[in-house]
């Protein structure tokens, strides 16, 4: 849904107040490095209530003809204070294997680094649990130029909510903990609150090598809810 352009300053105003509620409801959580898998069902209630307020508040401040519109602000902008997006990175191929397959291919060695392959999944698949992570997976290769190494293959995520052109939550992962040829699998965890609104949510990655921008994944999930206790994820092009 698109807003009025007069509806601006009502909608910014409704992420402010929205974000401080959020912000104060998830303040007291102490859960190590904001890992919402291990969090207590208290701390769950906790960010239920910040989304509730966030989502009260955007509807108090839009008004009448655009309610909706403040509901879904307020609670996309409770949401965000209320969870994590959780990284790890493992090695799948040595810089040796990914330097002769490269050349089993028939292709010389590149004069600067290269991004050799990406590829992204979203897992677990088409239905999920209420409360269950969405796991995004991230297979990356690359290999060394002939006159500079590879250095730094580093990865970002960004979560959009429905409608929106600006993140929800960003996060980043270096994938290599050395210089040099190699593949390595980064996995990204996001566990989005049961009370996280329906819609469509664009998950998009990129990956850099040595700081260069490389290549960009897209993929939309749609959240909807089945049932009391289960939510679906359908995947679209």
């Amino acid at each position: 849904m698109k807003l009025p352009s007069s509806s601006l300053d009502k909608r910014f105003l409704a992420l402010g107040l929205a974000s401080v509620l959020g912000l104060q409801g998830c303040a007291n959580i102490d859960s190590a490095s904001l890992n919402p898998t291990s969090w207590s069902s208290g701390d769950w209630m906790k960010c239920g209530l910040a989304i509730a307020a966030g989502a009260a508040a955007g509807a108090a401040v839009s008004g009448g003809n655009d309610k909706g519109a403040g509901i879904l602000i307020g609670s996309v902008a409770g949401m965000a204070a209320c969870f994590a997006i959780n990284a790890k990175s493992v090695q799948t191929k040595t810089a040796e294997e990914v330097e002769q397959q490269y050349k089993t291919t028939g292709k010389k060695q590149p004069a600067q680094p290269e991004l050799v392959s990406y590829e992204t999944s979203i897992q677990p698949g088409m239905t999920i649990k209420r409360g269950q992570p969405i796991t995004v997976v991230s297979n990356i290769v690359a290999i060394n130029g002939s006159t500079q190494q590879v250095q730094e293959i580093k990865e970002d995520i960004r979560l959009f909510a429905p409608n929106e052109a600006k993140p929800l939550k960003e996060g980043s992962k270096v994938a290599n903990t050395k210089g040099g040829s190699g593949g390595y699998e980064n996995t990204f965890t996001i566990t989005l609150d049961e009370r996280a609104p329906q819609g469509i949510y664009r998950i998009e990655t990129s990956v850099a090598v040595n700081g260069k921008p490389a290549n960009t994944r897209i993929n939309n999930v749609q959240l909807v809810m089945i049932d009391r206790e289960t939510y679906q994820l359908a995947f679209l092009d």
